[in-house]
């Protein structure tokens, strides 16, 4: 599912750059941000961790 989300944005960032290509840079920093956050991101199941604290 996340290669499916990674695919999307790599597409609409082809697709963006193909219609506006001054947009490029853009482009690119839209790819390397969702990167960043499907992979950066913690996972959906996992409950939160325990600080200690009470």
């Amino acid at each position: 599912m996340v290669w499916l989300k990674l695919l999307a944005v790599i597409a609409a960032s082809v697709l963006l750059v193909w219609s506006f290509p001054f947009l490029w840079e853009i482009g690119i920093a839209a790819i390397f941000g969702a990167c960043f956050w499907l992979f950066a991101r913690p996972p959906q199941n996992r409950p939160p961790a325990d600080d200690g604290q009470p």
